[in-house]
């Protein structure tokens, strides 16, 4: 049952947000830890070489989801703000459209994950020692493409129709299951990373499952529904998820260089260091990407109502909680080190582990701006400012970390690789800091003029 007071136009704020953001983050957990427990399997039981693999195919699917994030991200937006209208039939109207376009994206990546394994990889910088391992990932990863990517669409849809709980539930149910699935076929039958493809695979099936059954229930008030609204629509909702999708789109294409310099550098070791930073990274920042989802449907939905007053209420809301979540991350990074990065390997891996923890005393302070950047960023695209929102998702994802990791290095050395991520996080919370300034300085003098 819903609890009291978190309606989403009407309850008070600071209960809505926490409704809403902290099953948001525990899904965000859950599924991202679907990736950390794979990579800790792998690289504790098959070493070094099969977990660099891994992370030679994370580009691929970076273009994949980029696709996918666009087309849900702006569609979910434009469908909580017809609900917010009372508009029903239009929000089931691209609801439907969006499912079937990535049902056909779906099908169309599992046909070439799975027919051009090894050239993909060899295009994302695989060598002689990493193809086959990296081919296998890639291949029964693949298989299940249809499942990462309409469970990720179905879950958005979910909390926009007013079920965040279920959406978390489904995650959680996903994160638990990939756990045991790791630990049968890694572990136990040594399958390596086709056990860990596997297991993830499966896992997103079971959430696929478990959203889907959303949409059969009485409590669903989207629904199948190709009567109304146009197709076109569904190019104006990618015009405005455009941001998120260049931000994954450029983080594949950043994870390649950083993969190219650290095997040209320091060889096996430094890929397998830099997957491990990767996942440290990428569990920590889960946390401020649930809570830029779950301020999606609630911002979206408000806007659609005309509540300015609760639409700033909760972005302030969020970004104070994801500023306090990157100085405790700093804070963790800082004092436990080692212990962090000795979970993805076994004691005897040194090289791998110096590599690491001399990244991390780097890195770390990227944290103090990346969640501020990520809602900021999320805000923008739920209030239909498209452009800000790629600026910001522009400099933090692309243009300053292919420029640092293209000139830096010249200047420091390995250590211009390590200093990239932070000072892109921390120039693009400038730019990120102006455009919110002069956004609000236009409103209020669009108040000033009303007034008079």
């Amino acid at each position: 049952m819903k609890p009291e007071n978190t309606d989403v136009l009407t309850g008070n704020p600071l209960k809505v947000f926490l409704y809403y953001s902290i099953p948001s983050v525990l899904g965000f957990l859950a599924i991202s830890s679907s990736g950390i427990v794979d990579a800790m399997f792998v690289g504790n039981y098959s070493g070094v070489a099969s977990l660099a693999a891994i992370n030679l195919v994370m580009p691929f699917f970076s273009l994949i989801f980029g696709v996918a994030i666009m087309l849900v991200t702006g569609s979910s937006v434009r469908c909580g703000k017809y609900i917010g209208e009372n508009n029903l039939a239009a929000a089931s109207a691209i609801f439907t459209r969006t499912i079937i376009i990535i049902v056909f994206i779906s099908v169309l990546i599992m046909v070439l994950g799975m027919m051009f394994p090894e050239y993909i990889v060899r295009l994302m910088g695989a060598n002689s020692e990493l193809t086959l391992e990296a081919s296998v990932y890639l291949y029964y990863i693949s298989m299940f493409t249809f499942a990462f990517t309409t469970s990720f669409a179905l879950g958005a849809f979910v909390k926009v129709d007013g079920r965040p709980v279920l959406a978390a539930i489904s995650m959680i149910a996903a994160s638990l299951l990939n756990v045991g699935l790791d630990a049968w076929l890694v572990a136990y039958l040594d399958m390596g990373v086709k056990g860990a493809a596997l297991a993830t695979g499966i896992s997103h099936f079971i959430c696929f499952i478990i959203l889907a059954s959303h949409f059969f229930s009485k409590k669903a008030r989207l629904n199948y529904n190709l009567k109304t609204g146009k197709w076109s629509e569904i190019w104006k909702s990618c015009y405005n998820g455009l941001s998120e999708f260049i931000n994954e789109l450029s983080i594949g294409i950043v994870f390649l260089m950083f993969n190219w310099i650290m095997i040209t550098r320091l060889g096996v070791s430094g890929v397998a260091a830099f997957t491990i930073i990767n996942y440290t990274m990428w569990g920590s920042l889960m946390i401020s990407y649930g809570i830029s989802d779950a301020m999606l449907p609630v911002i979206s939905t408000n806007l659609g109502a005309g509540n300015d007053v609760r639409i700033r209420k909760f972005i302030g809301i969020a970004i104070v909680s994801v500023l306090a979540i990157g100085i405790l991350v700093l804070i963790l990074l800082s004092s436990f080190p080692r212990q962090m990065i000795g979970l993805f390997l076994q004691a005897d891996e040194i090289k791998t582990i110096e590599i690491a923890v001399e990244f991390t005393g780097f890195v770390k302070w990227a944290f103090i701006f990346s969640g501020v950047n990520i809602v900021l960023s999320a805000y923008f695209t739920a209030i239909h400012k498209p452009l800000e929102s790629v600026l910001i998702a522009l400099s933090r994802s692309l243009i300053l970390p292919v420029a640092g990791l293209i000139g830096l290095p010249f200047l420091f050395d390995t250590t211009g690789v390590y200093i990239t991520i932070p000072i892109a996080e921390t120039i693009t919370f400038i730019l990120a800091a102006v455009l919110l300034i002069k956004l609000n300085s236009r409103s209020a003098g669009c108040v000033a003029i009303e007034k008079e």
